[in-house]
């Protein structure tokens, strides 16, 4: 178990770690924007392994790691300034700090949400995971391009982000651990290390102010719509680890959109690295990078507007002291025609990249000033509205807006708000045009908010505590003989006041945030996911115990007939026992599908046997009918039903009404 983390640390850590330092990147920077160049790498090895045909291993995401830091090593990208270096050795341990208590809640939320290490999301998304899982390790494929046939039938695949499954693979083929324990094990490191080190990011790339680093590592456990919702609903781990990298990516947006010299990054190092992140988030998940362009647009529009006045100062300057070369100028114009361009160019991608989706049978609707407080609390849909959620926002929004610095963030927060209330306010074809790209899935939505929130919080709590320590170290000094004196005893000040106020921050942020309704609401709701109930929709005790047993009895190689409505599809993730199905929402093979609506005519319909003995399906799981979600599914897979009463099979397990049975109709 401990190898499966550290394995899995490193996974997420190295092949980044190597790129980014082979950019310059500096001490902290790199550990921080490591997991989302990894997750580019595992993405991006695994689709070209897939194509070459070489199986998939820890070893392909390490070498094109290797490989591409190779190529930066010969890149010009600059390197930090010194000004920069010395913040970044001075203050760097205020980072880990932040790292450290983000890392702790988070795994103490986490913990106390899985429970069992071997436990697994009762959920419905959770067959389709768990089951992917499997696949690529026994077929050593984990591509995009491929996982995806797992659920077309005799069609081809279809593209599925699959980057997260090919690192749970990697923890099972390495460590033997099963593939619940994988996921876990990858769930909390993602949620303890990846999420706080990726705001943490972001909070450098916006301010070289060390309160807001700090907060920001803390603040990211302290909020239910992140991560624990999406513990629940789904289970979404491709989402998770997509959000989980975001503010990384973001943060190294902001690197490339006007650098921040205060913290040594470069621009130059900010292109290269935001590209390669933007991939590792669309590789995570298709929503991740989505968000991530909605999210940054306005960082980009703050940049064209700062652009264009910087043009319009020289127009009414043609001669300032330090005065722009003509090829300053003309670099500034292309800049910002470039941006204008990108931006420009967002509503036809949006178009682009709409599908079909369906009018739900019932549609929500919530009326407007709810959805704006929901937004403001970050609070899902039938979660309590958090009063310290509500009121952090609009405060650290008033501080950036008096102290005039990251107007930028409050526009970003305003478009998640827009898409939310767009989703659950405004009619079927208003939503459907705006969050279509989200499936129309508010909880995908709701789950943004603390990729803008935290930070928002983080930076103007930052300003507050520096404007407090700056004011109280003028007022020591006031009276000090001389002006040597008032500067040691401003810096003696500054050095006690500082920690205390942090600390105090800290505290007024924590107790509240974590005493919240909505937080324990979010907790609740995530460890009833991982457990099983009598009236779990998806795997019952019952039913546990008899896919637990199926390895004792159904031969390796052989396929059990199920209905994944049923939950016995989940058997295949558990197991390692091939399925006649591996996800709810499937297309099945010809054989498969005949086999499912026909198999009680064994003795009537030679096809029946035929299919069997080609399969080796003489196994069957009949977990009943109750169905997930209410579901019936008799004419796909009634032919799974009844077959004790008509002699086609007999039980070899059971448990409670669920049964694992053998055909003995078509003999072998």
């Amino acid at each position: 178990m401990v190898f499966a983390f550290v394995l899995c640390v490193l996974c997420l850590v190295v092949p980044g770690a190597l790129i980014a330092s082979a950019a310059r990147m500096r001490a902290f920077d790199v550990v921080a924007v490591a997991p989302a160049l990894s997750v580019a790498c595992v993405g991006l090895s695994a689709m070209l392994g897939g194509v070459v045909g070489v199986p998939w291993g820890w070893w392909l995401p390490l070498g094109l790691g290797a490989l591409i830091a190779l190529i930066l090593v010969f890149v010009p990208l600059g390197r930090s300034r010194r000004r920069g270096q010395h913040v970044r050795r001075g203050g760097d341990w205020v980072a880990w700090g932040g790292l450290v208590f983000g890392a702790a809640l988070g795994a103490i939320q986490m913990v106390a949400a899985i429970g069992n290490m071997s436990s697994f999301s009762n959920t419905f998304d959770n067959t389709f995971h768990l089951n992917a899982v499997r696949f690529i390790i026994d077929n050593g494929n984990a591509s995009p391009l491929f996982v995806g046939s797992m659920n077309a039938g005799d069609g081809p695949s279809f593209y599925y982000p699959s980057a997260w499954h090919a690192i749970a693979a990697v923890l099972v083929q390495v460590t033997g651990v099963s593939v619940p324990v994988a996921t876990n094990v990858l769930s909390i490191v993602v949620v303890c290390m990846v999420w706080p080190l990726s705001l943490i990011l972001l909070a450098r790339a916006l301010s070289s102010n060390r309160f807001s680093w700090l907060f920001a590592g803390v603040l990211s456990s302290a909020f239910a719509v992140f991560p624990l919702l999406l513990l629940r609903h789904g289970v979404l781990y491709p989402n998770i680890l997509g959000i989980a990298i975001l503010p990384a990516a973001l943060g190294l947006i902001v690197w490339a959109l006007r650098g921040t010299p205060l913290t040594g990054a470069t621009r130059s190092q900010g292109m290269v690295l935001g590209a390669l992140a933007a991939g590792g988030t669309a590789l995570g998940h298709p929503n991740a990078v989505l968000s991530l362009i909605v999210l940054a647009a306005p960082a980009v529009l703050a940049r064209v507007i700062w652009l264009v006045a910087r043009l319009i100062r020289w127009k009414r300057q043609p001669h300032p002291a330090g005065a722009a070369t003509p090829a300053t100028r003309t670099g500034t114009v292309a800049e910002a025609v470039i941006f204008l361009v990108l931006l420009g160019a967002i509503p036809f991608l949006w178009g682009a990249m709409r599908f079909d989706t369906v009018e739900p049978y019932r549609l929500i609707q919530v009326p407007v000033g709810e959805a704006i407080l929901r937004t403001l609390g970050m609070a899902p849909l039938r979660y309590t509205i958090s009063t310290f959620s509500v009121i952090a926002i609009v405060a650290s929004m008033l501080v950036l807006l008096i102290r005039r610095k990251h107007l930028w963030l409050i526009l970003s927060y305003a478009v998640l708000a827009f898409l939310y209330v767009a989703g659950v306010s405004m009619p079927w074809e208003a939503r459907d045009a705006i969050t279509g790209l989200w499936y129309n899935d508010m909880y995908r939505i709701t789950a943004l908010f603390p990729v803008i929130g935290i930070p928002l919080i983080a930076t103007a709590a930052g300003e507050l505590c520096s404007l407090l320590s700056r004011s109280l170290a003028r007022r020591a000094s006031r009276d000090a003989p001389s002006d040597v004196e008032a500067r040691d005893i401003r810096r003696l000040t500054r050095r006690v006041v500082s920690p205390a106020a942090a600390c105090v921050v800290v505290v007024g942020l924590l107790v509240p945030a974590f005493a919240a309704t909505s937080m324990r609401e979010g907790e609740r709701d995530a460890a009833w996911a991982f457990n099983t109930y009598d009236d779990s929709q998806i795997v019952t005790p019952d039913e546990l115990a008899v896919m637990q047993h199926v390895t004792d009895v159904v031969p390796e190689g052989d396929t059990v007939m199920v209905n994944p409505w049923t939950g016995a599809a989940m058997t295949y993730g558990l197991t390692g026992r091939k399925t006649s199905s591996y996800h709810l929402l499937e297309t099945q093979t010809a054989p498969m599908a005949y086999l499912a609506k026909n198999l009680d005519f064994a003795y009537e319909d030679p096809l029946v046997c035929q299919y069997v003995r080609e399969n080796d399906a003489y196994y069957v799981l009949d977990f009943g009918v109750t169905e997930a979600l209410g579901e019936s599914h008799r004419d796909e897979y009634g032919g799974l039903l009844g077959l004790e009463e008509s002699g086609v099979a007999q039980t070899v397990y059971s448990a409670g009404d669920a049964k694992l049975l053998r055909i003995v109709a078509c003999p072998q």
